[in-house]
């Protein structure tokens, strides 16, 4: 299902969500695809109706909880948003994926320096997730802290080597300083690998 609506395809996705809905319709996981198609559909209540239910059955639901979370934030409930990640977080506060979602709410509700403090933890809780690095240096690189980005993404480099990413996001920045020998050099590397 994910990977149908990935590509577009609304309906097939639709059709898989529906045909693993009739065979397990209390599985958290499948009405969290269902929720996720209502929302590609833009039929709001339903996705609320089919995230609530797999929080009920899962509360720890990740996926249901990032769907329930997204719905806050597109109907303007920036508060309603905030307090479902604290609240999970209560429950899991060492959760690398869920401090990594926290971080995105609060970076979507305007509170930069709350989302920093999320990824930071996040980073803590699992050093080799390149995701929250990612993020992190995001973050940075919005709020125009070049310098700090940088630093971010040169640890994320050296944790995962191999991460063409990383190290084109160094490059990228290094650039944007005005560093184009480092830049250029860092660029290379990528190229070789």
């Amino acid at each position: 299902v994910r990977a149908l609506l990935a590509e577009g395809s609304v309906q097939r996705a639709e059709e898989e969500a529906k045909a693993l809905y009739a065979a397990a319709p209390d599985s958290p996981e499948v009405l969290s695809a269902m929720g996720n198609v209502m929302i590609v559909k833009r039929d709001l209540p339903a996705a609320k109706k089919y995230f609530d239910r797999a929080l009920e059955l899962d509360p720890k639901s990740l996926d249901a909880l990032n769907g329930r979370v997204a719905l806050d934030v597109a109907s303007k409930d920036e508060a309603a948003a905030k307090q479902r990640v604290d609240a999970a977080l209560g429950q899991s506060p060492q959760d690398a994926r869920l401090l990594v979602l926290a971080g995105r709410t609060y970076a979507s509700t305007g509170d930069l320096q709350k989302s920093e403090e999320l990824f930071r933890r996040a980073i803590d809780v699992e050093p080799s997730n390149l995701g929250a690095y990612t993020l992190l240096g995001n973050l940075y690189l919005s709020q125009r802290k070049l310098e700090a980005a940088l630093a971010e993404f040169e640890r994320a480099s050296a944790r995962s080597p191999e991460s063409v990413a990383a190290s084109t996001m160094v490059g990228i920045i290094l650039e944007a300083l005005h560093r184009e020998p480092e830049a250029k050099q860092r660029y290379q590397d990528v190229l070789r690998r």
